[in-house]
């Protein structure tokens, strides 16, 4: 329950954070329909995006605040923030840098990102991680890419200890043999990347903006098996502030194959003109929609992994004992291969 509460008050100071920051832009902003108005910048907007994504194994509900912190006409610098409440009680923080540059010649929108991210998990284990990411937007197909790096090694969560007694007679003596094993198990944050091609429907451009995504996840773990995949889904633009998208991701373990469903809603503060959908937006404005895309809240279709491991033999202690109860030897093996034996 702890948890919980501390996730809704990151997120509470990333929304806090947005508001306070064109609060203090509005102060000076013109009145609205003069002419510095009309030809106010589309990346005056700072944008917020409230999602839920819900599956039959992974559960997420999100918000991503996208504040922008510079701009040209065709370039665009922004700051990413943003959080999860995860299922099993579990948490996340994203905060990062974004650039985007439009190639007008060619109308291709090109992106590239840096990210932090912190996962309180549910064995009550904090994980750090980098990341990068680069993103192409063009009118019809669409590509990102992005790579995790964990900065936080595996951590301890629990040990359990296995002991097995031999006896046998040897020239008229009884000997004990007796093997202790320490199994331990960790929960590890992953390294990997993930990654999405999406083309978007022609005939549907005008009504009901739809893309078919298909993409390849690969996560590396020190003692489990790797977590890879493929996934695809449909994401569909009802309505100019709402996305509603259905999904399948494929699973390597022993668990069924994943099918989620999510919705996104789009709240954009326009300093301005105060609150207006982003279609509005599009009819005032002069600039074509893939030049609009410039000020697009990314799309995050991954999150930070982490596993628990299975249980790993840790140490080894083997003792031989007479018959009248006088230890002769103990062995002791730990994780690296290490032996050390005494005897008496």
């Amino acid at each position: 329950m702890s948890k919980m509460i501390v996730g809704r008050v990151v997120m509470g100071m990333v929304m806090l954070f947005v508001c306070m920051s064109h609060a203090e832009e509005s102060t000076n902003a013109p009145a609205i329909g003069t002419e510095e108005n009309t030809n106010a910048p589309a990346s005056r907007f700072a944008r917020v995006a409230l999602g839920v994504r819900v599956g039959d194994e992974e559960q997420e509900y999100r918000v991503d605040g996208l504040i922008p912190l510079w701009s040209s006409e065709d370039s665009r610098l922004f700051l990413e923030a943003g959080g999860s409440l995860l299922e099993d009680e579990e948490q996340e923080v994203n905060v990062g840098i974004l650039g985007r540059h439009l190639f007008s010649g060619c109308g291709v929108i090109v992106g590239a990102s840096m990210e932090y991210d912190a996962q309180w998990t549910e064995n009550d284990n904090q994980f750090d991680q980098a990341g990068c990411g680069l993103e192409l937007m063009s009118r019809w197909v669409d590509a990102s890419i992005h790579y995790s790096y964990p900065l936080t090694d595996r951590k301890w969560i629990s040990d359990r200890a296995q002991s097995e007694t031999h006896v046998h007679t040897e020239a008229g003596q009884t000997i004990s043999t007796t093997a202790s094993t320490v199994f331990r198990t960790y929960e590890e944050a992953l390294e990997g990347y993930d990654g999405e091609v999406g083309l978007w429907a022609p005939f549907l451009e005008t009504t009901v903006p739809t893309a078919l995504y298909v993409g390849y996840f690969d996560y590396e773990s020190e003692d489990n098996a790797d977590f890879s995949g493929m996934r695809a889904r449909i994401e569909s633009r009802v309505l100019p502030q709402l996305t509603f998208d259905v999904g399948w991701q494929e699973l390597t373990d022993e668990d069924a194959d994943e099918v989620y469903v999510g919705v996104r809603l789009y709240l954009p503060w326009d300093i301005w003109n105060g609150w207006r959908t982003e279609r509005a937006a599009e009819d005032a404005s002069e600039d074509t929609p893939l030049r609009l895309r410039l000020d697009e809240i990314p799309r995050r279709i991954y999150r930070m992994r982490t596993e628990t491991t299975t249980m790993i033999k840790d140490q080894t202690n083997e003792s031989v004992v007479l018959d009248d109860g006088k230890p002769v030897c103990t062995v002791a093996i730990d994780s690296n291969g290490a032996v050390v034996v005494t005897c008496k």
